[in-house]
């Protein structure tokens, strides 16, 4: 193995000719009231969580069928209390049961 000397640079090795000093940000962060509520991006995406037709196609199933939505209902409070599903995934299952039996 060869010896391996790291201590070669030295003031008449640099060269900083081609370097540019960088340059500092001065840009300062201000907060920006927003009052077009439709130009916030979280708005956007709050919207695009939920589609209409998909809450007004259930309501239409379960008005329609009130046991089914009884049962429904029950069935998830079982899947939250004896399987530990979380609400929303309980819903999810419940709601599909519902429109299959309900054909």
């Amino acid at each position: 193995m060869r010896e391996v000397n790291n201590n070669t640079v030295n003031a008449a090795n640099l060269n900083f000719q081609g370097v540019s000093p960088s340059k500092k940000d001065v840009s300062t962060n201000e907060s920006v009231e927003v009052t077009d509520l439709s130009k916030m991006p979280a708005d956007v995406i709050g919207r695009s969580q939920v589609t209409k037709p998909a809450i007004e196609e259930d309501m239409a199933l379960f008005m329609k069928n009130p046991d089914a939505a009884v049962k429904a209902n029950a069935f998830a409070d079982m899947l939250m209390k004896e399987y530990h599903i979380d609400y929303e995934k309980a819903c999810e299952i419940a709601t599909s049961a519902a429109k299959e039996f309900s054909k």
